[in-house]
């Protein structure tokens, strides 16, 4: 097997299932990224040292059919307005006395193409557990992890519906034109908490789960373009 990706000799490719001790996504006919795996990881550890209960989102962002706005910058550009979003939703609920808890968002994301050719973004986004820990309802529709006890305004002001909202932005387009275009597959939301009997066993499921943003299959690296992103710092 190939140490190194035909075209782009700077990455190192694994095939095994397990990584540093632990499970990721590789296997013998599907290799991925070290350059990859090891960023991911270290977003994983910093959002738990800051944020010992952390919430991990995951969702698919797809382009708009015939895109032919830009493509560059589109993760910096989410993230920043989602960014945005839960500053203003922190500082709403600080204005109506509610007890908030500071939440700082991290991110890990690769780019894809399928059959079509046409690039699509896999992403992952890390906040507080103590802040958000739901995605609210999709399309009007109540999420299985969906707490009944959230009041109507926040049900309403999601976080589903901010990450819309924000991949919306991203592209410059109005929400009724981006509709449908990030998807949240089954089990979109991971919980991990630190001091949890659990914590080992939640750490391994988020990183595996996390790795695949490092298979190296459905990437193109002759275009110029960034396959892969995270937070830094």
């Amino acid at each position: 097997m190939k140490k190194r990706h035909p075209d782009n000799t700077n990455i190192t490719l694994h095939y095994d299932a397990t990584w540093e001790g632990l499970p990721v996504l590789a296997r013998p006919d599907r290799a991925l990224a070290v350059n990859y795996l090891g960023p991911t990881r270290s977003v994983l550890d910093r959002a738990l040292a800051e944020h010992p209960r952390t919430c991990v989102i995951h969702f698919v962002a797809r382009l708009p059919y015939g895109w032919r706005g830009p493509s560059g910058g589109l993760a910096n550009r989410f993230i920043r307005s989602l960014r945005s979003q839960i500053r203003f939703d922190l500082q709403r609920k600080r204005r109506q006395g509610r007890r908030v808890h500071d939440c700082r968002v991290r991110h890990i994301w690769c780019r894809e193409f399928g059959v079509e050719g046409q690039p699509h973004y896999h992403m992952a986004i890390l906040v507080n557990r103590d802040a958000y820990s739901a995605l609210g309802r999709i399309a009007g529709q109540p999420e299985p992890d969906y707490p009944w006890w959230l009041e109507e305004e926040e049900v309403v002001a999601n976080m589903a519906g901010r990450i819309q909202r924000a991949w919306c932005s991203a592209l410059g387009i109005t929400a009724l034109e981006g509709a449908g275009l990030v998807h949240f597959p089954q089990k979109a939301v991971q919980l991990i908490a630190r001091g949890s009997p659990m914590f080992t066993e939640q750490y391994a499921r988020v990183f595996r789960r996390l790795s695949y943003m490092a298979k190296v299959e459905t990437k193109l690296y002759d275009d110029g373009r960034r396959n892969f992103g995270y937070t830094h710092g």
